[in-house]
């Protein structure tokens, strides 16, 4: 693909996220160059991934709709490792179209997967780098989820088995946040300490929040990924102490960075005591929060103070949660699990890292 100016780049990019995600592109635009645009295409690339993990595909039987998807992903992955020309992956994009169906924001960007890879390849060597080993471990941690027999109707468990799901689909993108404002931090001359544990236990929280938004819908089209409601919100408010740790160990200096964690965080955990009544978080809350985010953005004392007031409402309202579990009462140790992790994560994370975030089986 030709070479877009940072102005075609910009227009591009923000029509794209807000097809495919309109409250995530509200956030990226506060983020400055380059940074805007590497946190944009690394978005844009894994909703391409999320689009062949959550695509309906067209019913040939089972075991053909299952190859199809592994398909999908091993070319994918392909497209991360040697530069392909726009040919491959055009052909790649008409037959994932054709044998999956999607939302027609996706189907969009998947038509444009050609030139979403082909700004990957652009970018140097060490922002492909931050980026390629959490997005390729994000793709094959689908599809070890997405391989198993009951191709329809993925089942999780366990806690242990929430948050390992968790980690390959959103909190490697922790991972890629991390790795990209250390890049930042490096060429600005200022060292930036944020904890790769933390930038994961930031994507867990945000993913959990998604799993508990969405239980009943993906239990209609056949996916039970939250097999206790309580279990699930109390390991998020653990994960949601250590993303507002990420977000105050980030510089004053960042703030565009700042605020775009900031927003993310504090909008996940107001909306959970709405979640635990069925309920969404009102438009007017909505915009009252970012504001007062915004205002405090630069003092982690003001933050603190805000973090704990919708904490401690969400905890209340998580505790009146009577409801049967589902959850398999498991007895696995950390290394049993770190293994399961290992099978499918090529990250820059260290066994001590990775054993930090897993899951306590036995929290009810």
């Amino acid at each position: 693909m030709q070479m877009m100016t940072l102005l075609e780049r910009d227009v591009w990019m923000a029509r794209h996220l807000e097809r495919v995600s309109r409250s995530f592109a509200f956030c990226i635009a506060k983020l400055e160059t380059p940074l805007r645009h590497q946190v944009g295409l690394s978005y844009l690339i894994c909703r391409i991934l999320d689009s062949i993990e959550d695509s309906a595909w067209v019913d040939r039987g089972a075991l053909e709709a299952r190859y199809s998807q592994r398909q999908a992903f091993e070319g994918f992955i392909s497209f991360l490792k040697t530069q392909p020309n726009d040919a491959a992956i055009l052909e790649w994009s008409e037959r994932l179209l054709r044998d999956a169906v999607m939302p027609e924001g996706e189907q969009v960007l998947v038509r444009e997967a050609h030139m979403v890879f082909g700004l990957y390849w652009q970018e140097r060597p060490r922002v492909r780098e931050v980026m390629s080993g959490p997005i390729e471990s994000m793709a094959r941690g689908m599809l070890e989820f997405h391989g198993k027999p009951e191709f329809r109707g993925l089942k999780l468990s366990s806690l242990q088995e929430v948050n390992r799901y968790c980690f390959f689909v959103a909190g490697v993108v922790g991972e890629i946040l991390t790795g990209l404002v250390r890049l930042i931090g490096e060429d600005r001359g200022m060292k930036v300490a944020s904890s790769l544990v933390e930038g994961f236990r930031f994507g867990l929280f945000l993913q959990k929040v998604n799993l508990l938004k969405d239980r009943e819908t993906d239990l209609k089209e056949g996916r039970d990924l939250v097999p206790s409601r309580l279990a699930v919100f109390r390991s998020a408010f653990e994960d949601a102490r250590q993303a507002f740790s990420y977000l105050t160990s980030v510089p004053v200096a960042l703030e565009g960075y700042r605020l775009f964690c900031g927003w993310s965080l504090f909008l996940g955990l107001a909306s959970l005591p709405h979640i635990a009544g069925r309920k969404k978080i009102g438009r007017l809350e909505t915009v009252a929060l970012l504001a007062a985010v915004e205002r405090r953005v630069r003092s982690n004392v003001e933050l603190e103070v805000l973090f704990l007031k919708y904490l401690r409402k969400a905890e209340t309202a998580c505790e009146r949660l009577v409801e049967p579990t589902k959850m398999s009462a498991v007895d696995v140790s950390k290394g049993e699990e770190l293994l399961k992790y290992r099978r499918n994560y090529v990250g820059l994370a260290k066994d001590e890292e990775l054993c930090a975030i897993i899951a306590n089986g036995s929290s009810r």
